[in-house]
This record gives C-alpha cells, sequence and structure tokens, in this order.
C-alpha cells in the first residue's frame, strides 16, 4: 500500500514540483536514485554502479541541457529582432548609472 503512494523516484509521499513529475530531466531522476540508495531508503540502481557509465551520462546530459539553454536563448534574441524589425519604438526610461570607459 505504501508503494502506491510514493511519489516517483523522490520515495515521499509528496512533491514540492509544480509542474508534471513527467517533465523532469532524467538528471533529476538519477540524482534522487543515487540519494534514496546513500540513504538507505532503496538498492543502488544496477545502471549506477558502473562510475564511468555514470560520469559519460552526467557529462552527456549536461551537454544536452546547455545546447538547449543557448538554443532557447538564441530563439528569443532571433524573435526579437524579427518582432522590432522595421518598427519604431517609443518608450519612456531612466538612466541608473552613468560609467566612465577606461
Amino acid at each position: 500500500m505504501l508503494s502506491s503512494l510514493l511519489v516517483f523516484s523522490l520515495l515521499c509521499t509528496c512533491t514540492t514540483w509544480p509542474d508534471s513529475l513527467l517533465r523532469h530531466r532524467y538528471a533529476d531522476v538519477l540524482v534522487h536514485r543515487l540519494l534514496a540508495a546513500s540513504l538507505g531508503l532503496a538498492p543502488l540502481p544496477e545502471s549506477a554502479r558502473d562510475r564511468a557509465g555514470v560520469h559519460a551520462l552526467t557529462d552527456n546530459l549536461n551537454t544536452r541541457h546547455r545546447n538547449a539553454q543557448m538554443a532557447g536563448r538564441a530563439s528569443v534574441e532571433l524573435h526579437t529582432l524579427i518582432f522590432f524589425k522595421d518598427r519604431t519604438i517609443i518608450a519612456d526610461a531612466r538612466i541608473t548609472r552613468v560609467s566612465h570607459l577606461k
């Protein structure tokens, strides 16, 4: 009965995440499984016993995450440029700091 109440990969009955559990990054799932194993709450997954494999996996996950961040930022920049192309924008502004170039 208790296992049916536990949140996937967290081994707790609640979650503080505001979005769907299905959208969590695999890296988060991996960390929670390793944490549960280190606390003695669950056995260490067989896939986590290979240190070199876990290292390669986390390097790949970090590279993909970084690439996704850069792609998102580039997309925002591109669509901002497209939006403001051939438009004149008049807006109020305040000078908050003046610095001298050296």
